[in-house]
C-alpha cells in the first residue's frame, strides 16, 4: 500500500496538470463535464464568466452544463442556475472512478418544472431526483459520453475483436474460443457495460444444450480488457472449454436505468 504523504503528492500532481490541460478554473469535475460536452456537441466553449450559456454549437444553440462526482445515490442537488437563457441543460454525473453514470440533454422548458427558486443563491436549484433521472422527455446521452472517453482505446479493441472466431494460434496451433459481443462494436460495448454494469453471458455446447448468466460488472473498469476478462474465467479457459464441449459465447450488455 502507497504511503498517504505520497498519494497526497501524486493527487495535486495529477491535479496541477489536470488544471493546466483545461487551462480555465480549479473546478476540474465542472471544467471536465464541460470539456467532454464540448467534445460531443462541437461549437466553442464560451467564456467562463459567461452568465447563462458554456457551449454555443455552430447552429446557435446555446448549452448549460452541470456536473456532479458522486458516491452511491445518484440523487444530488447540482449548482445553481442564475439564468435562463440557454436551449439545453447538459447534465453529466461521474462515479467515482470518472466514469459517466448518466448524461441527459434537457430542454430548457423541461429543466424549469424540476428547479426549484433559491433566494440565497439568486437563483434555481435542480435536484437529481429518481423521476428527474427516468423522465423519458430528457435525451440520454450516458453511453455518447462514454465512448468520448473510451475512443483512444478503440482501435485495439477492434482488433481484438477481429480475432474472436475460430483461429488457428500460430505459436501454439491452439483454436480460440468463439466471443460474440453484443453490440458487436467492442467500443460500444464497453461504454455501454461501464454504465449499466450489467450483462448476460450465454454459453452454448455442442450437443445444442445452452446455458445462461448474469454478469455483474461492478469490478469493470476502462482499462479492463473485454475479450481477456470474458477468458479469464475457469470455464473459458483454455483447455477447460474444450473439455466442457462448450462452442459459442454470447456476451450483451442489459440497459440498467437508474
Amino acid at each position: 500500500m502507497e504511503e498517504i504523504d505520497d498519494l497526497w503528492i501524486k493527487f495535486n500532481e495529477h491535479s496541477n496538470k489536470l488544471a493546466k490541460a483545461l487551462g480555465r478554473t480549479s473546478n476540474l469535475v465542472g471544467e471536465y463535464a464541460e470539456y467532454l460536452a464540448h467534445q460531443y456537441y462541437g461549437g466553442k466553449l464560451l467564456n467562463i464568466s459567461g452568465f447563462s450559456a458554456d457551449i454555443e454549437t455552430d447552429d446557435g444553440k446555446l448549452y448549460q452544463v452541470k456536473s456532479r462526482k458522486i458516491k452511491g445515490t445518484p440523487t444530488t442537488p447540482l449548482n445553481v442556475i442564475r439564468s435562463w437563457e440557454f436551449d439545453y441543460l447538459v447534465v453529466i454525473l461521474f462515479n467515482e472512478q470518472g466514469l459517466i453514470k448518466k448524461g441527459l440533454e434537457i430542454p430548457v422548458e423541461i429543466a424549469k418544472e424540476y428547479a426549484i427558486k433559491n433566494s440565497h443563491q439568486n437563483g434555481w436549484i435542480i435536484t437529481t431526483t429518481q423521476k428527474f433521472l427516468t423522465d423519458k422527455r430528457l435525451k440520454d446521452i450516458s453511453v455518447d459520453l462514454s465512448l468520448l472517453i473510451n475512443s483512444k482505446k478503440a482501435s485495439s479493441e477492434k482488433n481484438q475483436q477481429i480475432n474472436t472466431s475460430f483461429s488457428s494460434n500460430k505459436n501454439t496451433n491452439e483454436s480460440k474460443l468463439l466471443i460474440i459481443l453484443n453490440p458487436s462494436n467492442p467500443e460500444e460495448f464497453k461504454a455501454k457495460l461501464l454504465v449499466s454494469k450489467l450483462a448476460e453471458i450465454k454459453t452454448t455446447y455442442s450437443d445444442g444444450r445452452t446455458e445462461l448468466k448474469k454478469w455483474n460488472a461492478d469490478r469493470f473498469k476502462q482499462s479492463s480488457n473485454i475479450l481477456n476478462n470474458i477468458r479469464s474465467r475457469p470455464e473459458y479457459r483454455s483447455g477447460q472449454w474444450q473439455a466442457n464441449n462448450i462452442i459459442r459465447v454470447d456476451v450483451a450488455v442489459i440497459n440498467n436505468v437508474l
